[in-house]
């Protein structure tokens, strides 16, 4: 039986509003003064007494007795009505133990932040993510631009709060929230959020397909889960889509001759995952080379990118990698992302090459800067060919010419019975093989549409124009027919 596998993996900004709270707290760390309870505890007894009196009873001289007053002040728990005595306050019966005595303590006062997603509208631990480079935006907008009541929420939520903060006195499990003195407003900011899709085999040998949070901290991923977060992104994962599909499976298959996938897909044109997983673990889903190896899920997933980086690494130089999205959604929408073009860079560095995302001419500036905002931390330079065809579900990487590696994947609709309706599946291959690459190069420049009008430009004004992009396309790539059987750069 297939062991578990993660096959996807998303990571999601949702809008979330920061706040700023003042307030007092109770802590048994810090008892009163002998004096000082006692008053309360003779004050709770007889509910109005007269300074004099307490006096009396205390043995006490008066400089030392107005004092203590205004000590019992200070607390809340008592005040002075019309004729000078001392009465008790209804905080009093907040600190009444089921005992029905009064248990005491110093208040300590504290400001710290917090924010409230506009989903789940509760307070958030922060997330270990570093980075938000590729995420994608979910955006309630039936809260957006709904007041919150924050204080209520502080109010209800400060048990979570205190698992958020790292205030040693206020995460104190004895610790408990008296009086908020000022809640404001500070800031919209974002609250990250990563989801892994894992497939794994029941007993009776049927695929699930389940999600779970990351990119938290241990002790959090239940506090998240419990806020309603991982509901929320759920039903947005399995939101019925709209889109058609403008590259069939078929003709994907064809175009890129790939003659393993076309066992999986069904008359729907659905991806059957489940006969694709059996099939890998019993080695039936593959090329007949070594050149050529399967590949299902984005290459940048942790068990995917070691393909590309190891081969990478035995490589003394080479030319670009291009790397040409798909229309999917969710498209690069991962924290892994992020760490796969570190290693890239790193890399890449070495050798005189770059990393390039390759897209359609945007529409209006608004459009670029948007694509320039989400992908721009996860390659070196986003380049623009003006003639190029929409995207579709086609997605390719590939390093023309000599050392030459490609990669290939269709995004690909599954079965609505995994209740994941609007995410696609990347699957298909990787190579070294030359012919296969060639091909793979010829399928791009025909949908980039390239010819001698073309024109390759930077997205915006932040990316420059790398002239060896620019070379790659207007000049034929020394592809090395002569090529030995062998891997030039084997992997280990």
């Amino acid at each position: 039986m297939p062991e578990s596998r993660l096959i996807a993996h998303y990571s999601f900004l949702i809008p979330a509003k920061k706040y700023i709270a003042d307030f007092d707290i109770i802590t048994t760390s810090s008892p009163f003064s002998a004096f000082v309870e006692l008053s309360i505890y003779l004050l709770d007894t007889l509910k109005v007494i007269s300074p004099h009196e307490l006096q009396s009873f205390l043995g006490i001289n008066e400089n030392e007795r107005d004092s203590l007053i205004q000590q019992i002040l200070s607390t809340d728990l008592a005040f002075t009505n019309d004729n000078g005595d001392l009465e008790v306050t209804s905080k009093v019966d907040e600190l009444r133990q089921p005992d029905g005595s009064i248990q005491l303590e110093k208040y300590e006062n504290h400001s710290a932040s917090f924010f409230v997603d506009l989903a789940s509208k509760h307070i958030q631990p922060r997330s270990s993510n570093p980075g938000k480079a590729g995420f994608f935006e979910l955006i309630p907008e039936a809260n957006f631009h709904s007041d919150l009541p924050a204080e209520t929420i502080f109010k209800e939520d400060f048990n979570r709060f205190r698992s958020c903060n790292t205030n040693e006195s206020i995460r104190n499990s004895k610790s408990r929230l008296y009086r908020i003195n000022d809640c404001v407003y500070d800031a919209l900011v974002g609250f990250p959020v990563s989801v892994n899709v894992i497939s794994e085999f029941q007993s009776d040998d049927h695929l699930q397909i389940t999600t779970s949070l990351s990119g938290f901290a241990e002790n959090d991923i239940d506090l998240v889960v419990n806020s309603g977060i991982l509901r929320y992104v759920n039903k947005k994962l399995n939101r019925s889509s709209e889109h058609h599909d403008s590259l069939l499976p078929e003709d994907y298959c064809a175009n890129v001759q790939d003659f393993v996938l076309p066992d999986f897909f069904s008359d729907s044109r659905e991806f059957d995952i489940e006969k694709y997983l059996l099939a890998r673990e019993k080695r039936k889903t593959g090329y007949n080379s070594q050149k050529t190896a399967g590949l299902i899920g984005a290459i940048y997933l942790p068990q995917n990118r070691s393909r590309l980086i190891e081969w990478l690494r035995n490589c003394s130089s080479l030319q670009p990698i291009l790397w040409v999205p798909s229309c999917s959604t969710y498209w690069g929408a991962s924290a892994y992302v992020k760490a796969f073009y570190d290693d890239l860079h790193e890399l890449l560095s070495k050798k005189g090459s770059l990393l390039s995302l390759i897209v359609p001419k945007t529409s209006t500036p608004q459009e670029a800067y948007e694509l320039g905002q989400r992908f721009g931390g996860i390659v070196d330079t986003i380049q623009c060919v003006s003639t190029s065809s929409p995207l579709d579900e086609m997605e390719i990487m590939i390093v023309p010419g000599y050392p030459c590696w490609a990669m290939v994947q269709y995004h690909a609709r599954i079965s609505s019975r995994y209740n994941l309706r609007n995410i696609r599946i990347p699957i298909g291959y990787t190579t070294y093989d030359t012919e296969r690459v060639r091909n793979l190069w010829t399928i791009m420049l025909k949908r980039a549409n390239f010819s001698e009008e073309s024109k390759i430009e930077p997205l915006e004004k932040r990316f420059t124009l790398a002239p060896e992009i620019l070379d790659c396309f207007t000049h034929t790539p020394n592809w090395k027919t002569n090529m030995p059987a062998e891997n030039p750069c084997p992997t280990s």
